[in-house]
């Protein structure tokens, strides 16, 4: 679901909280708040998958089982908020939800909005500790030694004796976070 340019922008008494969902339930959690008119977001990133000897790219979210959504309490009915499908609650202390402080969410849309974020390969940078994803080496984390054109690379892998380079399709590749 794609929220308009400026959706994100905090009026005077809005802040940024924390929402926990139900497990794997954090696409719900935010269709479901965007129903009730609340603006939410999820951090997420690419990722590629292999299933069945085939390879694609899916969103997972950075943090799962939680979302941040924009509220101010004393307009909105943030109680709401924990009786919606795919919600388990507000982050909260002492009956209250707890404000995100500012400028933490801010970094993560600039970062991981879906409307800004290219592939999970776009920022590989030589030198970065990288993991393969696909191929018989998945799992195994090395270092970008090269980008040879737009759909290879070499990565050093660590192994036993010290390390290997390997050219591989682009796409097996993805940075450590």
């Amino acid at each position: 679901m794609q929220i308009e340019a400026g959706a994100y922008e905090l009026a005077d008494n809005e802040r940024w909280y924390v929402v926990r969902s139900l497990p794997k339930r954090e696409t719900a959690a935010l269709a479901n708040l965007n129903r009730k008119g609340l603006r939410a977001f999820v951090p997420a990133r690419r990722k590629t998958v292999r299933h069945a000897r085939r390879l694609s790219e899916v969103r997972v979210p950075i943090f799962p089982c939680y979302l941040f959504a924009i509220l101010d309490l004393e307009r909105d009915g943030w109680r709401s908020v924990n009786t919606t499908v795919g919600v388990a609650g507000l982050v909260s202390a002492d009956g209250k939800p707890i404000p995100v402080p500012q400028g933490i969410v801010e970094t993560l849309i600039r970062r991981f909005d879906e409307r800004h974020s290219g592939s999970s390969y776009d920022d590989l940078r030589p030198g970065q500790q990288v993991r393969l994803v696909a191929g018989p080496f998945a799992e195994v984390l090395g270092t970008l030694d090269r980008l040879d054109g737009p759909e290879r690379v070499a990565v050093l892998l660590r192994f036993i004796n010290g390390e290997i380079r390997a050219g591989l399709r682009r796409e097996w590749v993805e940075a450590v976070l």
